[in-house]
């Protein structure tokens, strides 16, 4: 019984290292292997009155939040899935990364040029991000996919987010 107690100890001890190394998927040619999200501080409001004295219209009473892009973000990189034939995710790379806009870079497993060769045009294929929503709702505080199908030579211009389940939201980009 005691020898029994011993080698089923043993096995667990095997096998309980693999099973909390959590296997990423493959990425697909569309997936970023990893996103790196820079978290901006919120810009102080200005709590001076009504400004011009004037009734505020509708949409002047309620700003959009903003974020203080001339301060030191807080960076964080998710990795998102594993790179197929051994290839790395190297974010060192440039040529594999894809600045969307101010917080969210993603970073591919090989060249954009190749693996992204399609340049978007209209509505079709905007790149998007998906994660969860930060409190203020303009943007996400995870990522936890990405689709990107085309690339945009004249950069990207953030579209508004989208409820995608739970608490994640979907951000897309179109073509400026």
């Amino acid at each position: 019984m005691c020898a029994m107690l011993w080698r089923s100890a043993a096995l667990l001890l095997c096998i309980l290292p693999l099973l909390s190394v959590a296997q990423l998927p493959v990425c697909t040619r569309v997936q970023a292997c990893a996103a790196r999200l820079d978290i901006y501080p919120l810009l102080e409001e200005d709590s001076s009155g009504w400004g011009s004295g004037l009734v505020p219209l509708y949409d002047e009473a309620f700003e959009p939040t903003t974020f203080d892009y001339t301060q030191t973000p807080e960076s964080t990189t998710f990795e998102l899935c594993e790179c197929a034939n051994n290839k790395t995710c190297d974010s060192d790379v440039d040529q594999r990364n894809l600045r969307l806009d101010e917080s969210i870079k993603l970073t591919f497993c090989d060249d954009i040029q190749q693996q992204l060769p399609l340049q978007c045009k209209g509505q079709r294929g905007l790149p998007r991000v998906i994660g969860i929503a930060h409190p203020s709702g303009e943007t996400v505080t995870t990522v936890s996919s990405t689709a990107v199908f085309c690339t945009c030579p004249s950069g990207y211009e953030r579209l508004r987010p989208e409820y995608w389940g739970g608490a994640e939201i979907s951000i897309s980009y179109k073509c400026k």
